[in-house]
């Protein structure tokens, strides 16, 4: 789709914050063609949209081999995960079985 290695810290800013439709207006229009807000619960939050992107594939390097998620949804949030930031990333268990295309 596109190649976004980073955003700006801004942009970032604005798609985190509770008016994300201002930080995606920002966006390209092929961008923004990917764009999906979902609703979601966090620790400590409820009742958000969180901004993602269906980006072309993430791959995952394990012991084992590359897992590759085809089509995954990439959301950009600012709060940590869990209170202990023990996690950075969620992967849906049906996308980590190989041979699984999610």
């Amino acid at each position: 789709m596109f190649g976004i290695t980073f955003f700006s810290e801004d942009l970032l800013k604005s798609l985190t914050s509770l008016d994300q439709l201002e930080g995606i207006e920002q966006l390209s229009s092929e961008q923004r063609s990917s764009v999906r807000l979902i609703p979601y619960q966090g620790a400590g939050i409820a009742g958000q949209l969180m901004t993602t992107f269906i980006v072309d594939s993430i791959t995952i390097f394990t012991p084992e081999g590359d897992l590759i998620v085809k089509k995954p949804l990439l959301g950009v949030q600012k709060n940590d995960l869990t209170d202990d930031q023990m996690y950075q990333i969620l992967i849906h268990p049906q996308a980590a079985i190989k041979g699984i295309s999610a």
